[in-house]
């Protein structure tokens, strides 16, 4: 179980308290943490002076407030609650931390309390949720200049309101209580600082010091007779705050009204059967037992696609009109057809369009192409790639006719005439839209999770839409939950009478709960009220048990256990269930939905019944309507229809690179363009693909970052293919493998940046003057290269068959260099044309110290030492001398405590040493029950041994016995007098002692 220390303040903490005393400071409590730091081995001071707490792991928001019984003006009790939730890593809580803030000052660390045993919070991991509640006591000062910034989802309330007679009555007793407070702050400082008994008298002193700076009780008093005492007084935002979570009746009785009451509401199936006896029937179809009409789907045949070499049609037998009126295929005006037709027909030629064309000037059919040369065509589409485009222009009789044009992104723009031009717009089809999807993680009605997935629909307007509204319930789900689960935690004797705000509470085992069911003390219970009653409905955790009670204006029911499975045979409620029951707007949004035959009679389309290609007219249309039954007599051509035509006006082109293979002409490009835009990422935008058994080899463009088009060679599914690198007769001379391994031969004088700019890897030094004898190369070029050394003996290298390896970049080299025949290593170094420096390695045999082989320590000085080698010696580490500073620190720490407990003792005993000394004044020695000596100098004295009030010079010694008992010896001249006090309030009579002459 874990165990903290007593809470410390920091020294930034005890200011802001001190100053919070004396009214002249206000701060706020802001925020707990928790560290993984071990303080607890630290001293008080050193724990005073921290102004951060260093390791923290977690941060957590105030939940509650808890006054103490001692000193209540002055001691808080602060709750800070800390989880595990989300936390990846386990820890160890040895210390705890609260801050604090002044309005307009930076955040201090107020106090910390350190771990005897610190609690351990662990991970997340296995999603169990820990909670480790930590209790801190604190010196604030006073109450009434502190605030603490809680959780809002574990606000401290106030639960007692007073009248203007507990009020007068508390602000009287804040009044008599002034006079005691700087005592109070005083006791409350020492005893938790009690560890440190210098620290205490220093504080002490610096404390008296302050007091002298208090002020006039008589004013304070008269200033204080006209102010509510602050802790005792609810300020307009405290009364608001109270106020607002209390629901208005008008608001409850608006909800109540709302419900539904089974006595006066049909059930869904009642509903239902009502609906099915009033509707009959709709153009002949009948209502089914739900009410609901099934109408035919108005449809009809559509040629979706052609065969044009074979003369052979697909229809769509279920092409019709959806819900909203639109044809779910796209009907193809009778102009489109008339143009394809004019385009087999007339077979149309390829040719480069000119650099200044116009593709609004219709002269004749043709279909023309641009290679680069395109941006200044005349009365472009607003298209990306604006060089390179086909245009097919097609012109009928009369003038009219049309333009299309082929982007190099593979969009289509369509432009046609009848006296004027359209203008452009882009053509998108069917196939695209089934492609695109939307799917998502979603929530259901019942809170279930599922994967919603929805395609493209088109609107009546022509838009597009991704419709998951109706589905997805994920955000009414998160808007109730917000509303309605604020959290509390229950204390100790608390009385379940009181809890009447709404919200979620949590009892975990407090003892003395008061009306609460007969369970124990672990529960959650549910709070819903209003102006006037609510409800409590509270859930036993051991035992699994549900109870519910209400209350109004004057008293509770009793609690009511409601049934679980083993009850349910018993079962009875007079209220309708909502899931089974329709509401108005229910009921009129079913019966708004049904169809009137009129919309039938009104719905009609006119159909092309027969076209002549050769002659590049219709002979027959006719408008037609739909039958009873929903159906349309004749048939539409849909969009998907000019896919083949279209195919087939491409196979006439004669000029085209067949699927057969052939020839293309010399400067002819093969070109892929992605998107213009310099952030796109649309990957792979077009390449070559060879495929053979289960291997295949791609090479294609991958513009996969901003500004970036890598070339791709993709090999195979199993990486057992490779790239192959052949001579004339087929003979594989170098092959890069799939993981990148390349097995040929590489020639490095031929290959740049390999380490070095010249031709070797490895030299012979034959000099060693220049870095071109010894690199090869001058100097101002990267290196890298190994050599043996040729040179003669100790030069700039070692020389003498030596080894060593030269490396640096730009203007700085560097050398290592090895003896073969002994244990000599040489670093030369330098950023000029030469090397500028040399240094032999010293080995460990080389190195020498002086050492102390003996120390006289009386006369303070070594008695014998020599020069050694470096290698067995005990040298003494500044860690050893830890335990010698330890040990005269702690020798002069009980020497301070020793003088400090002398001075005591002499203030005791010693009378020229008094524990305190009274001037010219007057004292009453009631007061004085404290253990010294005290010294009177002309003072007046009351409660003493005189009859008169006359001035007098005498010596009090206080000898203090037990926690009440106190003994008091008074001396003056040669006469002595003595009393006893059983309490602080009862003193015995003076007794004077036998005064004789010897």
């Amino acid at each position: 179980m874990s165990e903290y220390n007593k809470t410390i303040l920091t020294n930034e903490g005890i200011d802001l308290a001190r100053r919070a005393n004396k009214g002249t400071a206000t701060f706020s409590l802001t925020r707990g943490v928790s560290s993984t730091d071990n303080l607890s081995g630290k001293t008080v001071e050193e724990l005073q002076n921290l102004t951060t707490l260093p390791s923290i792991q977690q941060s957590v928001i105030l939940s509650d407030v808890v006054n103490t019984s001692d000193n209540p003006d002055t001691v808080l009790g602060i709750r800070m609650t800390f989880d595990n939730q989300n936390l990846k890593t386990g820890y160890n809580v040895h210390t705890v931390g609260i801050y604090a803030k002044e309005p307009g000052k930076n955040e201090i660390l107020y106090g910390v309390a350190t771990a005897k045993t610190p609690e351990y919070i662990p991970d997340f991991g296995e999603e169990k949720l820990f909670k480790f509640d930590f209790l801190m006591y604190l010196v604030i000062g006073r109450t009434d200049k502190v605030t603490v910034e809680v959780s809002p989802d574990d606000v401290y309330r106030k639960r007692d309101t007073y009248n203007k007679t507990e009020i007068d009555a508390k602000v009287s007793d804040a009044v008599s209580k002034l006079n005691n407070k700087d005592a109070e702050i005083l006791k409350s400082l020492n005893d938790y600082k009690q560890e440190d008994k210098t620290y205490h008298q220093n504080l002490e002193q610096q404390i008296n010091r302050n007091l002298d700076t208090k002020a006039d009780k008589s004013t304070v008093n008269q200033q204080l007779g006209t102010k509510a005492d602050k802790s005792t007084t609810y300020t307009k935002d405290e009364v608001d705050n109270r106020i607002s979570p209390k629901a208005d009746k008008s608001y409850v009785d608006g909800e109540l009204s709302t419900k539904a009451d089974k006595a006066t509401t049909y059930t869904k199936d009642e509903v239902n059967s009502k609906i099915a006896g009033q509707v009959k029937s709709v153009n002949g179809h009948r209502a089914d037992s739900n009410g609901e009409v099934t109408l035919p789907k108005l449809k009809a045949k559509t040629l979706v696609a052609y065969d044009v070499s074979n003369k052979k049609p697909t229809y769509d037998e279920t092409a019709g009109f959806d819900g909203n009126g639109n044809f779910s295929r796209w009907p193809v005006d009778q102009l489109v057809v008339s143009q394809l037709a004019d385009a087999i027909n007339a077979k149309l030629p390829i040719e480069a369009g000119a650099a200044d064309d116009d593709l609004c000037h219709l002269t004749s059919s043709k279909i023309s192409f641009w290679n680069g040369n395109g941006e200044n065509v005349k009365n472009l589409p607003p298209m990306s790639n604006k060089q390179w485009f086909f245009a097919i222009r097609l012109v009928g009789p009369g003038g009219f006719g049309s333009t299309t044009v082929v982007d190099q992104d593979g969009t289509y723009w369509l432009n046609t005439r009848n006296d004027v031009w359209t203008g452009w717009r882009s053509v998108t089809t069917n196939e695209t839209l089934k492609k695109l999807k939307f799917v998502k993680q979603s929530l259901n009605q019942n809170g279930d999770t599922f994967q919603d997935t929805k395609f493209v629909t088109q609107e009546s307007d022509g838009t597009f839409k991704i419709n998951i509204y109706d589905s997805d319930w994920t955000a009414q789900k998160v808007s109730w939950l917000l509303k309605n689960t604020k959290s509390y935690n229950i204390s100790v004797n608390t009385d379940l009478n009181d809890i009447k705000a709404p919200g979620l509470y949590h009892c975990s085992g407090k003892s003395n709960i008061v009306n609460a069911p007969s369970e124990d003390n672990w529960f959650n219970m549910i709070v819903n009220s209003g102006s006037w009653n609510g409800s409590q409905t509270l859930y036993a955790t051991n035992s699994n048990q549900f109870y519910v009670r209400t209350w109004n204006a004057t008293t509770f029911t009793a609690w009511r256990r409601v049934i679980n499975d083993d009850d349910y045979n018993n079962l009875s409620t007079s209220k309708a269930d909502k899931a089974n029951t329709f509401t108005k707007d229910e009921i009129e949004s079913k019966l708004s939905g049904k169809a009137n035959a009129s919309d039938l009679a009104n719905r009609s389309i006119t159909s092309i019944t027969d076209y002549d290609v050769g002659a590049e007219r219709w002979n027959n249309i006719q408008t037609s309507k739909f039958n009873s039954s929903g159906n349309f007599a004749n048939f539409l051509v849909d969009a998907g229809a000019l896919k083949p035509i279209a195919h087939s006006i491409n196979v006439l082109n004669s000029n085209a690179l067949m699927k057969s293979g052939g020839t293309m002409n010399k400067y002819c490009w093969i070109t892929w363009n992605g998107n213009s835009a310099n952030d796109s990422r649309d990957g792979r935008i077009g390449g070559l693909q060879w495929t053979g058994a289960t291997d295949s080899i791609q090479i294609y463009g991958d513009n996969n970052a901003a500004d970036n088009l890598d070339l791709a060679i993709k090999l195979g599914d199993d990486n057992s293919n490779h790239i192959s690198i052949r001579d004339k007769d087929g003979t594989e001379r170098a092959a890069i493998t799939a993981d990148g391994q390349f097995t040929g031969q590489t020639l490095w004088d031929n290959v740049l940046n390999t380490g070095i700019n010249n031709p070797t890897l490895g030299r012979f030094l034959h000099a060693d003057n220049t870095w071109n004898d010894i690199i090869g190369q001058n100097n101002g070029l990267n290196a890298l290269a190994v050599f043996k050394d040729e040179t003669i003996p100790d030069h700039n290298t070692i020389g003498n068959h030596s080894a060593g390896i030269v490396f640096g970049g730009g203007d700085t080299k560097g050398v290592l260099n090895v003896a073969y025949d002994k244990p000599q290593a040489r670093i030369i170094g330098g950023n000029g044309d030469s090397p500028t420096w040399k240094k032999d390695i010293a080995w460990k045999d080389d190195l020498k110290v002086t050492v102390v082989r003996d120390y006289d320590v009386a006369n303070n000085h070594e008695t014998q030492h020599g020069v050694e080698n470096l290698n067995s010696q005990w040298l003494v580490d500044q860690s050893a001398l830890s335990p010698f500073a330890e040990a005269i620190n702690a020798l002069n720490t009980n020497l301070s405590t020793l003088r400090t407990e002398l001075m005591n003792l002499k203030r005791r005993v010693d009378y020229n040493s008094p524990q305190g000394s009274f001037n010219n004044t007057t004292v009453n020695i009631n007061d004085l029950r404290s253990t010294g000596i005290y010294r009177f100098a002309n003072c007046y004295i009351q409660n003493g041994p005189y009859p008169t009030n006359n001035t007098h010079w005498i010596y009090l010694q206080v000898t203090v016995f037990d926690a009440n008992t106190v003994y008091q010896t008074l001396y003056e001249g040669d006469n002595m007098y003595g009393r006893k006090s059983s309490s602080p309030t009862n003193w015995g009579k003076w007794r004077k002692y036998l005064n004789q002459e010897v």
